[in-house]
């Protein structure tokens, strides 16, 4: 679902598949965390990792419905057996639906997967949106050789993308980042007894 949210300067387009809380913020240490991470933009790459059950999504979803920097937000849910491909088609959808058409004209191609990867990065170093692909893990592990190999250097070319770039992409996530990818690393607490 799709919608757009009165931001700072005007509306912006906003689709987190989730039902947002009708109570404002809901408080956690977690949702404190994310938000700061994401307000203080000190890093246009974040890798989110907590087990199972301990709001991540929630985390995420709240922090990134309070930030004023993006035109555009997207969660991408990802599930069992889904391939990176198809990610990168919903993610198309809401690219188109903000303006940004580039996606498009690469994904129709018989091309790499690398290159199609290469102009997503180029989307977020010039345009003000906000990607998190939520349960990462799921996405992982429905690749294998090549297409593995191809989204571990997606992750380390992620954290790659200059402070000062408009965008910024979070992947969250029950495993820990590949291992050499230099990109940052929020490790959120579980629930606190009184959250």
């Amino acid at each position: 679902m799709n919608e757009s949210l009165k931001g700072a300067e005007g509306k912006r387009l906003v689709s987190l598949e989730v039902a947002a809380c009708r109570c404002g913020l809901v408080r956690t240490a977690a949702l404190d965390l994310v938000l700061d991470e994401i307000n203080d933009r000190t890093s246009t790459s974040l890798w989110i990792d907590a087990p199972t059950g301990t709001g991540k999504t929630t985390a995420v979803v709240e922090a990134l419905s309070a930030a004023v920097h993006f035109e555009g937000i997207k969660r991408i849910s990802c599930h069992r057996g889904m391939r990176l491909e198809e990610a990168l088609y919903l993610l198309n959808d809401f690219l188109i639906q903000a303006g940004i058409n580039d996606m498009e004209k690469v994904l129709g191609q018989r091309s790499r997967l690398e290159a199609k990867l290469s102009v997503f990065l180029n989307i977020l170093s010039r345009s003000p949106v906000a990607i998190c692909f939520d349960d990462f893990h799921y996405l992982e592990s429905g690749c294998s050789g090549d297409s593995l190999e191809s989204l571990r250097s997606f992750i380390k070319a992620c954290a790659g993308l200059a402070a000062n770039a408009p965008g910024l992409i979070i992947f969250s996530s029950t495993s820990k980042p590949p291992a050499k990818a230099a990109i940052r690393r929020v490790q959120l607490p579980g629930l606190l007894p009184e959250e």
